[in-house]
């Protein structure tokens, strides 16, 4: 699905309605969430009510191996009480991009089941390492989307580096080895991409 940002007013509602069919009609849904920074904070009414409607239609909707990709800035709570809510980790396999939300929101994310994504920034944060230590091996996934600090389309050969950097920052931190941990990461993408 193309990115689209939920304003509030009607041209809100008209991305919301088409955001929650595309979301119920699909395995792979993605990124939806919400973003609570200071920069989309005056729309954090919109959002909540929006992803909230992608969460009871794919709860509503369910897909065998449907795998939902999940946004949560500065809003885990608020991700994890919709996702409760609609029973959707039942349903869906939930992966949270770059989780920062605080160690009872990781618990919870835990009890529910949902994965994690990780990349390079998350893991140069002291929480990030934390939560990449406490975190089951196949409950992690590297962050495959563009290198964060790249501010324009990145290469093949620059998505590779990126994934290589923050495999080998995963593997030391957790006190393994890239040889031992890709295999396992690589195992679980398989399993949710059902290649």
């Amino acid at each position: 699905m193309p990115i689209q940002r939920i304003e509030a007013g009607p041209a809100g509602e008209k991305t919301a309605a088409w955001t929650t069919a595309q979301a119920a009609a699909h395995e792979f849904v993605g990124e939806v969430g919400l973003d609570f920074s200071r920069a989309h904070a005056s729309t954090r009414a919109a959002q909540l009510c929006a992803f909230d409607r992608i969460v009871a239609a794919c709860a509503a909707q369910p897909r065998a191996g449907r795998v939902v990709s999940i946004h949560a800035v500065h809003a885990a709570t608020e991700a994890l009480d919709i996702l409760e809510r609609h029973g959707l980790p039942a349903h869906a396999t939930c992966i949270f991009h770059w989780f920062s939300g605080s160690g009872e929101d990781l618990n919870r994310l835990r009890a529910l089941g949902c994965l994690v994504s990780v990349n390079a920034c998350m893991l140069a944060t002291r929480r990030g390492r934390a939560y990449a230590r406490q975190l089951p091996e196949d409950a992690l996934l590297l962050e495959t989307d563009a290198p964060a600090w790249l501010d324009a389309p990145c290469s093949a050969a620059e998505l590779e580096a990126s994934l290589a950097h923050t495999l080998s920052l995963l593997a030391e931190i957790r006190g393994t080895s890239t040889q031992t941990l890709a295999p396992a990461l690589a195992e679980t993408s398989v399993r949710l991409l059902r290649l």
